[in-house]
């Protein structure tokens, strides 16, 4: 289903939050996931519950280490944050995503 664990959401501030941010994801990805929707205003939420700065586009670069990104920001390059990446959420740092890449 391209949804973190709660353990894995767990980073954030604990199970309650991480429970809360999953059962926002899965509600999502039920009306929307199928359509090929990128989550913003569900990142525009999240974004206040795990202490980020609103949410921030990449778009794809050349390659297939490349993809576009959706993130909520949290102030750093390398701090971990919640992102949309090829179709799924993910839990990391973007920093890591563009190193890799090949982007403008």
């Amino acid at each position: 289903m391209g949804i973190p664990s709660v353990k894995t959401l767990s980073v954030f501030g604990g199970e309650e939050i991480a429970k809360t941010i999953r059962g926002e994801m899965q509600k999502w990805m039920e009306k929307y996931g199928h359509r090929g929707v990128r989550p913003e205003r569900l990142f525009e939420r999240l974004s206040g519950v795990i202490g980020g700065c609103g949410v921030e586009y990449i778009p794809a670069g050349e390659g297939s280490r490349s993809p576009s990104v959706l993130y909520i920001n949290k102030g750093d390059t390398y701090r971990t944050t919640i992102m949309w990446v090829r179709g799924r959420f993910v839990v990391g740092c973007w920093g890591d995503i563009v190193e890799r890449g090949q982007y403008a």
